[in-house]
């Protein structure tokens, strides 16, 4: 049997953080759990941590392939960020990500001045890979994707409807969010997603904006549409993502939740 081509990780780990009650004043936690599944088959298991309290947050994602992709391949990923909360809005101050293939790591890093100007360390180094470089008036202002999360998390506590969007930068690409509100949908008891019951649809759009391969190998894996459901686990919770869909080039993409501490209520 040949082993199949490698899922785009890059490209799942996009979606995460722009799928995306009140505003937390108080300290909280909470830890979500999803499944990844592409093509009909089960490819990750994603765990997402969120603590905040009234002037700082901290993000946390691990996740690891599963299913008949893990057969073949020993794939890992572990990503941290923390930063201050100002007006409720994240200002980023440090962001990790860490990749394991079949044991060999790879990590890359940002650390934001005081000017939220990111400085991009990674290991092994990263060369030019056929980027067009980007301008730091581009990196000026641009979230890491784990604070970009919280972001959206906060906006979408704070007006009850979908986030406006925001600027992220992941170390090489630059890119805008955007969302669109699709109204209220209820979500239907599943096998496979833990949350049912009204939820706020929303469609969101990725535009990149630069760092990407002029082969246009990134943009090919890059998923530039996906709809994303939140909803709140408590009553006056934050809305969360409970279930994410999109279209990749190995096929369809659905993200379920499947766990959550501390448990639903709903």
């Amino acid at each position: 049997m040949q082993p199949p081509r490698r899922p785009g990780i890059l490209s799942l780990l996009c979606l995460l953080p722009f799928a995306l009650g009140a505003q937390p004043v108080a300290a909280e936690e909470q830890n979500l759990r999803y499944l990844v599944w592409l093509g009909g088959v089960s490819v990750m298991d994603l765990h997402l941590g969120l603590a905040s309290d009234a002037d700082s947050y901290g993000v946390t994602l691990t996740g690891q392939l599963t299913g008949p992709p893990s057969w073949f391949y020993d794939i890992r990923i572990g990503g941290e960020a923390a930063g201050q909360l100002r007006d409720g809005l994240p200002v980023p101050q440090r962001y990790r990500l860490e990749m394991s293939d079949d044991g060999k790591v790879e990590w890359l890093a940002l650390a934001f001045d005081g000017a939220g100007l990111p400085a991009v360390t990674t290991d092994p180094p990263m060369g030019n890979e056929g980027r067009k470089p980007l301008e730091e008036s581009d990196k000026l202002g641009a979230l890491d994707p784990l604070g970009a999360m919280e972001s959206l998390f906060a906006q979408a506590a704070a007006s009850g409807t979908c986030p406006a969007g925001v600027k992220v930068f992941d170390g090489r690409r630059r890119f805008d969010v955007t969302v669109a509100d699709g109204g209220e949908q209820s979500l239907r008891v599943s096998a496979y997603n833990l949350f049912h019951g009204p939820a706020r649809r929303c469609e969101v759009t990725l535009k990149p904006v630069g760092g990407f391969r002029r082969s246009g190998r990134d943009l090919q894996a890059f998923p530039q549409h996906m709809t994303i459901f939140l909803a709140p686990l408590a009553p006056g919770g934050r809305p969360v993502p409970v279930r994410i869909e999109t279209e990749t080039d190995l096929g369809a993409l659905l993200l379920h939740l499947i766990d959550a501490d501390p448990p639903p209520d709903f």
